[in-house]
C-alpha cells in the first residue's frame, strides 16, 4: 500500500489504540458493555411475547434475532409510545397488532405486553 500512500486498517487500529493508551483512553475493546437482564421475566406478558411472532425478530431471550433488542426499550419508550408501534410499525417493524390478533392475543393482552416492555429497563 505504500505505493498508494494509504495505510492498512490494522495499522491504524495499532496505531490510535497506540495514541490513546498515551493519552489514558481505554481501546475500544477494553470498553465494557452493560448487560441488561429481562426484568420481571415471570410476568404472564414474557409468554404474551412468545406466543405472538415478536420472537421472530426480537428473539425469546429479547436480545435480537435480525431485530432490536427489547432489552432497555423502557428507557427510551413508554407503554404508550410502544402501543404506536405495535399498531402503526416503526422503520423495519411493519404494524404488528393484527398479527397480534390473529395469534390469540386480545387488546388487554396486547396493552399487559406494551406494558411488561416499558418496564424493559437498564439497571440503574
Amino acid at each position: 500500500m505504500a505505493e498508494t500512500g494509504q495505510i492498512p486498517e490494522d495499522v491504524q487500529r495499532e496505531e490510535k489504540a497506540a495514541e490513546n493508551k498515551v493519552k489514558g483512553l481505554r481501546a475500544a475493546s477494553a470498553v465494557k458493555v452493560k448487560k441488561v437482564a429481562i426484568v420481571d421475566k415471570d410476568n404472564p406478558a414474557m409468554a404474551l411475547f412468545k406466543q405472538t411472532t415478536c420472537v421472530t425478530c426480537h428473539a425469546v431471550d429479547l436480545k435480537g434475532a435480525g431485530g432490536p433488542s427489547p432489552r432497555g426499550v423502557g428507557d427510551r419508550l413508554d407503554k404508550e409510545a410502544i402501543l404506536t408501534i405495535v399498531k402503526n410499525g416503526r422503520g423495519q417493524m411493519p404494524p404488528m397488532a393484527k398479527t397480534a390478533t390473529s395469534a390469540g392475543l386480545s387488546g388487554q393482552d396486547i396493552e399487559s405486553l406494551a406494558g411488561w416492555l416499558a418496564k424493559q429497563k437498564s439497571e440503574q
